[in-house]
């Protein structure tokens, strides 16, 4: 299993995998500055997703994708403590995700991790949905 930063060649797979999951409009945030995309694999298939921001002491975690064949095995939890170890090295201290208001699954796993609630972004989805703003301390 490898964690690793997304190259270009592997963006028109993500954005499949991201389109199978989310939608047709959903829109990839490509390499630039700011974001980061990483990605889990194994024997060269790709499992999961994650992109985020990073800015002096904080981040945003602004994707969080596993495929739907390797849903609920642990590979997002893999991609989030991965992540977290990223940006320790980039000496982030506050790391914040959202969730929608039903997506319980989530919700637990990002608990489990540290995650605690912060605020609620009304009418936040496309379908309406209320998110819910969680963040964690990595210096916990």
């Amino acid at each position: 299993m490898t964690f690793r930063e997304a190259k270009i060649e592997d963006y028109s797979c993500v954005e499949s995998i991201l389109k199978d999951l989310f939608g047709e409009n959903f829109i990839l945030e490509k390499k630039s500055d700011f974001f980061k995309t990483f990605i889990l694999e194994d024997k060269e298939e790709i499992i999961g997703i994650i992109q985020f921001w990073h800015l002096f002491d904080e981040a945003e975690i602004t994707i969080l994708a596993v495929k739907k064949e390797f849903q609920r095995q642990g590979y997002g939890k893999i991609l989030l403590e991965k992540t977290f170890e990223y940006l320790k090295t980039k000496n982030v201290r506050f790391v914040y995700i959202e969730v929608a208001v039903d997506n319980q699954p989530a919700k637990k796993l990002y608990e489990k991790l540290g995650f605690k609630f912060l605020a609620i972004r009304q009418k936040y989805y496309a379908d309406g949905k209320d998110a819910i703003v969680m963040k964690k301390d990595l210096k916990e």
